[in-house]
C-alpha cells in the first residue's frame, strides 16, 4: 500500500516537481502490482471452477467408478419377531447358487436339504422349480400356533387331485396342496381334505400365507384373507417337505422363491407388512 509519507509529498505545495514525479511513479507501481494480483486471483478462481464443473460432468455422465448405494425398500422390512425360518433364493447367504443346502437366515438353523435336483434360477426373483420328483426338506416341529408364508408360482394346473406344495411327515399331518381345479387345498389329522379353500393364479407369483391360531386356520392370497375355518386339534409332525408329499410322491409343479415360518399367529396387519415388503420383488 502507498505509504502515508508519499501522500504527504503529493499534497504539500512546497515539495519539488521531481519529488512529485517520484511519488506518482511509486503510486503507478503499486497500482500495477495490485492489478496483477487481482488478475492472478481471478485466473485461479476460474481454473478451480472449471475443474469442479468437469468433475461433476464426469460423475453424471458415468465416466467414474462410483457405485450408487442400494435404495432402501420404501415399504420397510418383513416382520422378524418370532421368525424361525427364512429361506430366500434371492439372498446369497441363503443360497449361493450351487449345492444342496438352502440355508435358513432367520438365525434358527432350520436349513433345508435339496433332494432330486430342483432347478435353481438366478434371474430375479431367484427361485427353485419343483416338478413333482424333488423337494426341499428340513426337520421341524410345528408349534401350537404358527404362520407359514410362501411365494409360489404354479406352473399350470396339476394332474393329480392333491399335488403337494407343503407336506408334514410323518403320517399326513399338515398338508397344503393344489387340486386339479387350481385351488388351494389342505388336510390335517382332525380335518379331511378341504379341496376348495381358495383359487390361485397359474403362471404368476402368489404369496400364500397360512395362519394357525388357537382355534382356527386362515389362508391369505397376496395379502388378502380368503378362507377361515375352525381347527382346534393339530398334530405337529417332525419334518417339513416343500414340493412333495412326505412319502416322496404326489408333488406339485411350481416355483418357490421364499419361505417364512413364525412361531405364532401373525395378525392381518403383520401379513400386510410382509406383503408390502416383498411384493415389488415378485412383480406387484
Amino acid at each position: 500500500m502507498l505509504h502515508y509519507r508519499v501522500l504527504l509529498k503529493m499534497v504539500l505545495p512546497v515539495i519539488s516537481l521531481q519529488e512529485k514525479l517520484s511519488a506518482i511513479k511509486q503510486l503507478y507501481k503499486n497500482y500495477k502490482y495490485l492489478k496483477m494480483k487481482i488478475t492472478f486471483c481471478v485466473l485461479i478462481m476460474f481454473l478451480l471452477f472449471k475443474c469442479n464443473l468437469q468433475a461433476q460432468q464426469n460423475l453424471f455422465r458415468g465416466n467414474n467408478n462410483y457405485v450408487t448405494p442400494p435404495v432402501p425398500n420404501p415399504s420397510g422390512p418383513i416382520v422378524t419377531n418370532g421368525l424361525v425360518l427364512n429361506l430366500d433364493a434371492s439372498v446369497a447367504s441363503s443360497y449361493s447358487g450351487s449345492g444342496t443346502t438352502w440355508s435358513d437366515i432367520s438365525g434358527s438353523s432350520n436349513n433345508a436339504t435339496l433332494v432330486g435336483n430342483p432347478i435353481y434360477t438366478s434371474t430375479a426373483p431367484a427361485n427353485f422349480t419343483f416338478s413333482g420328483s424333488n423337494n426341499a426338506n428340513f426337520n421341524f416341529v410345528w408349534p401350537a400356533q404358527f404362520t407359514c408364508s410362501l411365494w409360489i408360482y404354479p406352473i399350470g394346473a396339476p394332474g393329480g387331485n392333491f399335488s403337494r406344495i407343503l407336506s408334514t411327515g410323518f403320517g399326513d399331518n399338515l398338508e397344503i396342496a393344489i387340486n386339479g381345479s387350481n385351488q388351494i387345498s389342505y388336510h390335517s389329522p382332525s380335518v379331511s381334505w378341504q379341496s376348495s379353500v381358495t383359487s390361485i393364479t397359474s403362471n404368476a407369483w402368489n404369496q400364500l400365507v397360512v395362519v394357525k391360531s388357537a382355534n382356527s386356520i386362515t389362508f391369505y392370497i397376496n395379502g388378502v384373507s380368503t378362507y377361515t375355518a375352525s381347527l382346534t386339534s393339530f398334530t405337529s409332525g417332525s419334518k417339513i417337505y416343500f414340493g412333495q408329499r412326505h412319502t416322496l410322491n404326489e408333488g406339485a409343479n411350481f416355483r418357490l422363491g421364499a419361505a417364512l415360518i413364525y412361531n405364532y399367529a401373525l395378525t392381518a396387519s403383520d401379513i400386510t407388512t410382509n406383503w408390502n415388503a416383498q411384493k415389488v420383488k415378485y412383480g406387484y
